[in-house]
């Protein structure tokens, strides 16, 4: 991995934005902030922000993935949908978050660093 690659987030304001609850490992209530964009080319970036409250959004990864596509992006190709984490103390960071479905349910991620995030 590299710190040389960047990922692309659309410079107009998200369709979806604000803090997004969920129940966390352990049942504890949680909070990311959530931003999604919908694309013309029928594609969604959805960004994760760790806010530090319960559960983080590492290790709920799972789970979000599967809620957000399964509240806002249903209409959309799971293949076109692109999620990604961040950390609001370090918003340069950014890690892909690659889910594996089966079905409509996620069974596993895995995460690519991105390094450095740039407006298109």
């Amino acid at each position: 991995m590299t710190d040389t690659l960047t990922i692309p987030i659309p410079s107009k304001d998200p369709n979806i934005s604000g803090l997004h609850e969920y129940i966390g490992l352990g049942r504890v209530p949680s909070s990311c902030n959530l931003d999604i964009w919908l694309l013309e080319d029928e594609r969604a970036v959805v960004l994760f922000t760790e806010v530090n409250h319960g559960t983080s959004v590492t290790n709920a990864a799972e789970t979000l993935v599967e809620e957000i596509y399964n509240k806002y992006l249903e209409k959309f190709d799971k293949d076109k949908c692109l999620f990604m984490e961040t950390y609001s103390e370090r918003p340069e960071h950014v890690d892909q978050i690659v889910p594996t479905w089966d079905g409509d349910q996620v069974i596993s991620v895995n995460w690519v660093h991105i390094g450095k995030r740039i407006n298109q």
